[in-house]
């Protein structure tokens, strides 16, 4: 109004498909941005160890993890990455390594095992591990509402979660992180903030699911994919500004 001149807003976003990566897999965790792109484990039918970068263009492979794991936790880029915790040959894990560019290295265990949390944190000294499944024993037995962080030295336990809760989605760092959605007896609407030390419940996620992706920070965040009701993929994107949640464009394909 100052300026007297007329102002408009056209949305550009929109998902396209790019490099195919070398391994097709599932239950892989990745980290990074979208030119700078890190996947490790996961499964091809049997577990995989094998991981790969992008770089904006085309895939490459990276040195292998020490075993074969899926659902890990993950953080970081390429060339400083932490991977932790996972699910072997019926073995919910506690090991972490961390990733130069060129080769893993063992780290300091968990505080317990973690399978299937959600991920904030941003690079191999700065990550937090959140919510899980421990165990298939029992529906009660599955679900963890625990934090483990991680400062590049030593694991200490953060804050406690609403409910025990797995396959959450997750982003931000450890000082200003975000879950949403997962599965306490049902799949669930519920979003967390985190301080560094509390998290706080706050505004809902549009649809109940898990299996979730995210990115971004705690107040510039975007959550793709999932599954819905009947065990459906999605292809809803959507976008939190750190008050409320929009939709915007959808996945190509729909995917969990």
């Amino acid at each position: 109004s100052s300026s007297n001149t007329l102002r408009c807003y056209i949305p550009v976003a929109a998902f396209a498909q790019r490099g195919t990566q070398g391994t097709a897999r599932s239950n892989a965790y990745g980290c990074g941005t979208a030119s700078a792109l890190f996947v490790v484990g996961g499964s091809t039918g049997p577990y995989t160890n094998t991981c790969e970068s992008y770089n904006g263009t085309a895939w490459s492979a990276e040195g292998n993890l020490p075993a074969a794991i899926q659902q890990m936790g993950n953080a970081g880029t390429p060339t400083d990455s932490i991977a932790t915790g996972g699910y072997k040959v019926a073995s919910y894990l506690d090991e972490s390594y961390t990733y130069n560019g060129t080769g893993w290295t063992a780290g300091s265990d968990m505080p317990d095992s973690k399978s299937s949390g959600g991920n904030m944190g941003r690079s191999s000294t700065e990550f937090g591990f959140f919510g899980s499944t421990q165990s298939e024993a029992s529906p009660s037995a599955t679900k963890t509402d625990s934090t483990f962080i991680w400062n590049g030295t030593a694991w200490s336990t953060g804050g406690t979660l609403s409910a025990g809760v797995s396959k959450p989605g997750g982003a931000g760092t450890t000082t200003a992180g975000l879950k949403v959605g997962g599965t306490v007896s049902s799949f669930t609407t519920t979003v967390e903030e985190y301080n560094g030390t509390d998290w706080t419940t706050v505004t809902a996620y549009p649809v109940a699911t898990e299996a979730i992706k995210g990115g971004g920070l705690q107040t510039n965040a975007f959550f793709v994919g999932g599954i819905l009701g009947a065990l459906n993929p999605t292809d809803d994107v959507n976008f939190y500004n750190g008050t409320s949640w929009s939709e915007v464009d959808d996945l190509t394909t729909a995917r969990r």
